[in-house]
């Protein structure tokens, strides 16, 4: 539950926007075509694990398959590391972790049976978020778990969570000959895009009407402009100002598209409705304070020393460098 507002907390809500809407139906169009992987990559504060955890909720809620679900971390140091995946994998439906490590591959495949068997389907949905960071040994622990699912007459569906440099893995599998995880992971690529211009004025809307707490008939946009909310002033109709400001920011960038990060939207917005609360100045306008707050979402900065991660991951040719999982 939470305690306080969900404009400034990161996990606070999500927004059904575009990229969200065609992850989920790409997914279940892989689901439902029999297939046994996706991989759904994003540059960075794109909102991937977004995505991750409304499908994860969502199915879970609606009871119709098995989740399971783990972040995998990068550089752990383990001595087993095909039995990381099991640990990482257990530990992300039982925080508590009760079973001993030396037997979580059986403790975990028994509860995904009886999971299934209690909620009467045969579809298990294994959640991979950063799964860049998996190495050969995970992976080959993965598929040794998928395929023993399928012996036991279940139905594992993959979903990998990725940063854009899981793009490399692929060449990097097949210059070992490791074909095998290729197809069975690496086979269905999609790529989670940002917000477009045009879906901006649905975002601002969407802090117009969406009321904290449900049911108190004040919106996001209200709790934080109340007098200027009741002079009729909305965020929606600042749409066309938002536009321009992130194309601008996007042109910097020059990324050749004008997609901008969801997180960087959020940011932008959760930053001028902060400022435009504490302001008390009255020779600062509501304009000027949204202007400067998307100037300072960060997209920007992360641009400048991140660089373009995409191109990155399709320029990478495999090397024996340190830090590039193998």
């Amino acid at each position: 539950m939470l305690t306080r507002h969900p404009v400034l907390s990161d996990l606070g809500f999500i927004v059904k926007t575009g990229p969200l809407k065609e992850a989920v139906e790409e997914f279940t169009r892989l689901v439902q075509s029999g297939q046994l992987s996706m991989v759904c990559y994003a540059y960075p504060r794109q909102g991937k694990s977004t995505v991750a955890r409304h499908l994860r909720n969502q199915l879970t809620a609606s009871g119709k398959m098995v989740v399971l679900w783990a972040v995998i971390e990068r550089d752990v140091k383990e001595r087993d590391e095909r039995g990381r995946i099991w640990f990482d994998l257990y530990r992300g439906q039982d925080r508590q972790l009760t079973v001993q490590v030396g037997n979580i591959y059986d403790a975990l495949f028994n509860r995904t049976c009886s999971e299934a068997d209690r909620l009467g389907t045969d579809i298990v949905l294994i959640e991979i978020d950063e799964a860049q960071n998996l190495t050969i040994e995970k992976l080959a622990a993965l598929k040794k778990f998928v395929d023993e699912l399928r012996e036991h007459e279940l139905s594992p569906f993959v979903l990998m969570m990725a940063q854009p440099e899981i793009l490399a893995r692929p060449e990097a599998l097949k210059k070992k000959l490791l074909h095998d995880l290729v197809d069975r992971f690496f086979t269905e690529m999609f790529r989670l895009r940002g917000v477009r211009p045009e879906e901006l004025e649905a975002i601002l809307e969407y802090y117009d009407t969406t009321e904290w707490p449900v049911g108190s008939g004040i919106s996001y946009t209200c709790h934080f402009l109340m007098e200027d909310w009741k002079r009729g002033w909305r965020l929606k109709t600042q749409a066309g100002a938002v536009r321009e400001e992130f194309r601008k920011l996007t042109a910097q960038v020059g990324r050749g598209n004008d997609e901008v990060g969801m997180k960087y939207v959020v940011a932008a917005i959760r930053g001028f409705l902060v400022a435009a609360k504490a302001n008390t100045d009255p020779q600062v306008s509501l304009d000027n304070l949204l202007v400067n707050a998307i100037r300072r979402c960060g997209l920007l900065q992360a641009y400048a020393v991140v660089g373009d991660a995409e191109t990155d991951a399709r320029r990478h040719r495999p090397s024996k460098s340190k830090g590039v999982p193998a």
